[in-house]
């Protein structure tokens, strides 16, 4: 198994920009609707059948904020996003969502240890997953991002059609001290903080 093992002062530093600045994921509307709020699952980020929290992949919205938009600040197309992204072409059709995570909640799951470091081996890592936290952009390293696990939030409770007037509404949805998934676990606890989805486009 492709296990890594970083130094604290390497995890600190990987870890900094998401505890300043927040953590974001960045899904299309198929996700949002099927796992988030689906009969599949309702959660966000990874749950085993016998209802283990697994975590979801994150990058820094530091880092997503710099690659992902353009020069003029505009956000680039779901093309060029599935690029960075390391995934393939047409990922975006159903529509570019972002899970974002605040810098409180993501503070507060780091206090309580529930942030993990992706392994090779971790459920829905990419073989391509390099060692050093990193996601594979191709050809084009500059556009790797760093990558940490945020626990997996318990979406029971939320329906999808208060989802969709929330988007009509406003462009986002959100849930303050969402329930938290214990990495491995089946326990769940409120953090203090804000998740949101957010549409960034159709």
């Amino acid at each position: 198994a492709r296990q890594y093992d970083y130094p604290k002062a390497y995890k600190d530093a990987v870890k900094q920009p998401y505890l300043e600045g927040g953590a974001s994921s960045v899904v299309n509307g198929k996700s949002v609707k099927n796992f988030a709020f689906g009969e599949k699952g309702s959660s966000v980020g990874r749950v085993t059948q016998d209802g283990i929290g697994q975590g979801n992949f994150t990058t820094s919205i530091v880092e997503d904020s710099a690659l992902l938009y353009d020069k003029n600040g505009a956000l680039k197309s779901g093309h060029e996003i599935a690029t960075v992204k390391g995934v393939s072409d047409n990922t975006y059709k159903s529509g570019i969502y972002q899970y974002e995570y605040s810098p409180e909640l993501v503070r507060n799951m780091d206090k309580k240890g529930w942030i993990q470091f992706p392994n090779g081996d971790t459920p829905g890592s990419s073989s391509l997953n390099i060692p050093g936290a990193k996601t594979w952009a191709g050809s084009d390293i500059n556009m790797s991002e760093s990558e940490l696990l945020m626990p997996s939030i318990d979406m029971k409770g939320h329906s999808y059609d208060e989802f969709l007037s929330a988007i009509e509404r406003q462009g986002y949805y959100e849930i303050k001290n969402p329930r938290v998934y214990k990495p491995g676990t089946n326990e769940t606890d409120e953090i203090k903080g804000i998740f949101r989805i957010n549409q960034w486009s159709k």
